[in-house]
């Protein structure tokens, strides 16, 4: 864009209603509105918000990394182990669908839960965040108590002895490029 200018937008559609059908008539369809969607509660419900509790939950300890991310670094790729025994695996799935949507609702582009081919305790879930900014809000402002229950939840069923393992990966294509430790030998370019 030119001198940072934005990108010109569209007119609001309730405006351009106005300007075509009047205020009026526009207001009428909009009330209308409003009552359809007031009928469809019987039919589709609102969810039940009674056991949710949304008090802030700062339980995620900062992530240790060999380097200080920048704040727009990313994206960020956070990866979790988890070894399930097999007793436990149908219902571990069905809890981390839970998790799933807390990732999602705190800042998660995607989700997803995987199971190893070659390890069956194996899974690994991986969400998708825009920055390391974004994924520090997601540690210490966003979650909250019900998505630590969540977790907890899901956590219960882990294989006894063992803690899930956690990694952060950036995109080595835009950066952050990790320099080699002093002293290794290793050519940093040209």
């Amino acid at each position: 864009m030119f001198s940072g200018a934005a990108p010109p937008r569209p007119p609001p559609l309730w405006g351009v209603l106005a300007d075509w059908l009047g205020i009026s008539r526009c207001l009428l369809i909009a009330g209308a509105a409003m009552l359809l969607g007031a009928a469809t509660v019987r039919r589709w419900p609102l969810h039940d918000v009674e056991g949710i509790n949304p008090s802030p939950s700062d339980h995620w300890p900062v992530p240790p990394l060999v380097f200080e991310p920048g704040e727009a670094d990313g994206p960020v790729l956070v990866s979790v182990v988890y070894r399930i025994p097999a007793v436990n695996r149908a219902e571990f799935t069905a809890r981390m669908h839970r998790v799933g949507r807390s990732r999602r609702r705190t800042g998660a582009l995607s989700w997803g839960l995987y199971q190893d081919g070659n390890a069956p305790e194996r899974f690994v879930e991986t969400y998708l965040v825009a920055s390391w900014a974004e994924h520090l809000a997601q540690h210490h402002v966003r979650l909250t108590a019900t998505d630590r229950r969540h977790e907890e939840q899901a956590r219960e069923l882990l294989m006894p002895g063992t803690l899930p393992e956690v990694a952060h990966a950036f995109d080595a294509t835009s950066g952050p490029a990790v320099p080699p430790p002093p002293g290794s030998g290793a050519l940093t370019g040209a």
